[in-house]
């Protein structure tokens, strides 16, 4: 029994799920990575009782939100082309050697940086049918597949140690949308110097070809809590900075990004749980959405 078959061994097949066996929903794209082993269904009713984006989100604040930040985003990535016409259209292949990697990084813990690149995905995904592969390399502090109640599974600290694991055994295709999932991995000795092994290159450049029309988004740690993780930062060619409103004094801000720009100069900043009126701001804020929320998200 291999490893992949350990950690889903006994796994329900039903929302939330994971089951071993292709996906076949969806008709493969040419020259697209192979059917996937591990298959997941959203759990929708689960998502929305974290505050996550939903297809049928109501009241469109979060959705809003969400449509401006990643249109500034795919354009600094210049994700679109224009045609002949002078219109833009999404490019239907993103290529090997595009600028589509983006790191989800901040100051501090518990500033909204995992929240914010998981809705980022699953807006990209489900509104606008854009391939995305969302890898959770914060090892220290895992979040994203406990938002979407999905079980713990081997993912990158498990292929940095053993590079010849192949990426279907581990990547996460998420049923009826163009969304994969790659979490954390198992605690392994490595993870404190992960950032720093030359496996890192290694691994991004693999999935970077083996992907070739998704984004890449990997929700990083933050960086005044670990360090180490500006490296990544050289991988990737958007860095986007979540800063707590209110929250994050502004010498520890300026330091994090003193620390990521050394590696990357192209970041992106976005401001979490303003309380800013409507009036005054172009698609409003996470704060007054949710309102006094029990948990940062």
């Amino acid at each position: 029994m291999n490893l992949v078959q350990r950690a889903t061994q006994g796994l329900k097949q039903d929302a939330g799920g994971v089951k071993t066996s292709p996906e076949r929903a969806r008709p493969r794209k040419k020259n697209s990575a192979p059917d996937f082993k591990l298959v997941a269904d959203l759990d929708f009713e689960h998502m929305a009782q974290q505050g996550l984006y939903v297809p049928t989100q109501k009241p469109e604040r979060l959705p809003q939100e969400l449509r401006a930040i990643k249109r500034r985003l795919l354009r600094k990535l210049k994700y679109y082309k224009n045609d002949l016409s002078g219109r833009k259209s999404k490019r239907s292949i993103l290529g090997a050697k595009s600028r589509r990697r983006v790191m989800m990084t901040s100051t501090d813990p518990a500033e909204g940086k995992t929240f914010t690149a998981l809705n980022l995905a699953l807006s990209l995904a489900i509104e606008d049918d854009i391939g995305v592969l969302l890898v959770d390399t914060d090892i220290p502090r895992p979040r994203a597949f406990k938002y979407l109640n999905l079980p713990s599974l081997p993912g990158l600290s498990d292929k940095l140690l053993n590079p010849s694991l192949p990426l279907s055994d581990i990547v996460v295709k998420v049923r009826n949308y163009p969304l994969l999932l790659l979490s954390e991995g198992q605690e392994h000795d490595i993870t404190r110097d992960i950032y720093e092994r030359g496996d890192m290159a290694r691994f991004v450049q693999e999935l970077m070809a083996a992907y070739p029309d998704h984004l890449i988004i990997f929700d990083a740690p933050p960086i005044l809590a670990a360090p180490e993780a500006a490296l990544l930062a050289q991988h990737v060619d958007e860095v986007v900075f979540v800063v707590k409103a209110n929250n994050t004094p502004e010498g520890a801000v300026v330091e994090a990004l003193e620390e990521v720009m050394e590696f990357n100069e192209n970041i992106s900043l976005v401001l979490n749980q303003s309380r800013v009126p409507g009036k005054f701001s172009h698609y409003g804020s996470y704060g007054e959405y949710y309102g006094d929320a029990k948990e940062t998200r």
